[in-house]
């Protein structure tokens, strides 16, 4: 009876190893997919037509797209490999924008967001009249010298105006401007301009005694303290 027992027992352990290799030795493998978009890249283009600052979208971009795959392997007792493959479906396509190359002509306000409308000297800065406060700005230079939007604008006036002579009013997102003098105009109302085109000539119209372009800007109607806008001082050339 005891060398039965002993037999029996080794019979059931042979069967526990047996059942734990089986268990061990047995695998699957599963596969999951998913098709992801891929980001594009931005590609940039100079051109010599554009101000520097300004950009502009010349082709739009295209996104990509990638297959992942996950094979994952089991075993009896759980999970034994996981490795992830990528296909490439189709490459993303880069958009290109154009990138402005081209010097402004005059110096840039404070801000960044103007830029002077002419060049010329500072003649005119805190006097009595329509300069008080330092609220108006005479830059000098021969008739006919060009004069430039300072930033995209709306053209609201473009006539005689009194002591202003012949005038130039225009109104931009934060800032309006008033030109005065001017020799010539190159736009009328209700044109819209892009900051740095030739709006105008200098000149002497109205009451001035010499070629120079008479500048004030405002905020909300009001006209500004030309020094809080530009850095400008007496005697400055631009």
């Amino acid at each position: 009876m005891t060398k039965l027992k002993s037999i029996l027992g080794i019979l059931v352990v042979l069967l526990l190893i047996t059942s734990n290799v089986s268990a061990t030795s047995l695998t699957t493998t599963t596969a999951q997919s998913v098709v992801v978009k891929t980001q594009f890249e931005t590609e940039t283009e100079d051109s010599p037509d554009m101000y520097i600052g300004e950009s502009e979208l010349l082709k739009n971009g295209t996104m990509g797209e990638d297959r992942i795959t996950i094979f994952s392997e089991y075993d009896g007792w759980g999970l034994v490999n996981s490795t992830q493959f990528t296909e490439i479906l189709t490459e993303p396509i880069s958009e290109i924008m154009l990138v402005g190359t081209k010097q402004y002509p005059t110096l840039l306000s404070n801000d960044g967001q103007l830029i002077l409308p002419c060049n010329g000297v500072v003649t005119s800065t805190d006097k009595s009249g329509s300069h008080e406060g330092y609220t108006a700005v005479d830059i000098a230079n021969s008739i006919g010298s060009p004069l430039y939007a300072p930033e995209d604008c709306v053209i609201t006036m473009a006539e005689y105006y009194g002591g202003y002579g012949n005038c130039l009013q225009m109104s931009g997102g934060k800032y309006s401007f008033l030109f005065g003098h001017l020799s010539a105009f190159n736009v009328s109302v209700g044109q819209e301009v892009s900051k740095g085109d030739i709006i105008g000539f200098m000149g002497s119209t109205g009451n001035s005694t010499g070629s120079h372009l008479h500048l004030e800007v405002y905020i909300n109607g009001e006209k500004q303290y030309i020094p809080n806008v530009f850095n400008l001082g007496m005697g400055d050339t631009i």
